[in-house]
Formats: C-alpha cells, sequence, structure tokens
C-alpha cells in the first residue's frame, strides 16, 4: 500500500500514467488475505516505518483505536494475489517488479529460474529492485545494472 500511495501521490506519474495497477503477491494465502484487509498494528508500524512513510500513511489511512485502515481509495487501486515464484505465471507484463529480500532464501540455480521469470514478466525497459543483499548473476544480455547512490536495480534492455 505505501508504494501505491507514493505512486499515486506523485504528480508526474498522475499526470503521464492514469491507469496505474499494482499486484502484491505471495505464496501463502493466509498474508494474501492480512493484505486485502489493509489492518495493522500501530505498535508494529512504530516499530518498522520510518517518519516519512508514518506521515505518508496518516494522510491515506484511518487510526481506530490502536490499529491503523488503510483507506478503501488505496485499496482498491492495489490486488493481491497468490504466486508461487517458481510455478506461477501471470497473463501480464509489469514495468516494475519488486522482489526484495526472497532470493536470498533460495539456490543459486532456483534464484536463475526465479530470475529468468521476472525478466519473462517485464515490459522492455522495465526495472526489477531486488534486496540489498542479492545479486543478478547471468542476466547481462537481458539487464543493464543501475547504480543510483546506494541503490542497485536493473533495466530490462529492449531487444
Amino acid at each position: 500500500y505505501l508504494r501505491a500511495r507514493k505512486l499515486i501521490n506523485t504528480e508526474n506519474i498522475q499526470a503521464k500514467h492514469r491507469n496505474i495497477s499494482i499486484t502484491g503477491t505471495d505464496i501463502s494465502k493466509n498474508v494474501i488475505e492480512f493484505a486485502q484487509n489493509g489492518v495493522y498494528s500501530l505498535k508494529e508500524l512504530d516499530r518498522n516505518l520510518s517518519k516519512a512513510y508514518r506521515i505518508l500513511l496518516d494522510n491515506y489511512c484511518i487510526i481506530k483505536h490502536d490499529r491503523l485502515l488503510v483507506s478503501n481509495l488505496i485499496k482498491s487501486q492495489v490486488e493481491f494475489k497468490v504466486y508461487n515464484l517458481l510455478q506461477s505465471n501471470f497473463q501480464e507484463k509489469f514495468d516494475i517488479i519488486f522482489c526484495r529480500n526472497v532470493l536470498i532464501y533460495f539456490k543459486p540455480e532456483v534464484q536463475s529460474k526465479v530470475i529468468q521469470k521476472m525478466v519473462e514478466n517485464l515490459n522492455t525497459g522495465g526495472y526489477i529492485f531486488i534486496g540489498p543483499s542479492e545479486t543478478i548473476f547471468g542476466m547481462e544480455a537481458e539487464l543493464e545494472t543501475i547504480h543510483s547512490g546506494h541503490c542497485v536495480f536493473y533495466r530490462k534492455l529492449g531487444i
């Protein structure tokens, strides 16, 4: 929901891309149901979010008792799906894929398969963001590595 709010709150993106859709995925049905509910403990948020994100949430969420409820406006702009990184296939392609701190749990040969599926599901010129302790090897012909400050991400090259 944070990425949705930040994207939709950016005037440049609003003007250029009125049809923004965000898909959140997880292999666990329980995690997807929790995300769809959009109800979070303020105690957990205070412990895990920076002040900037907290202000953003406060502007677009409802605070009730000790819970933060994501507004229906934000919920309507995010779709959640159960998705297995190794077995599932998306019908659509994406402009940006965030797969942060997931690859580290896979063996190198499985990481390669997951990365290949991400590249297949990415539009030409699209971006892949992975966790800071993760890297993508063996995809040099298809992906350009971009260094921006302390962040490293990848862009799919045109064929």
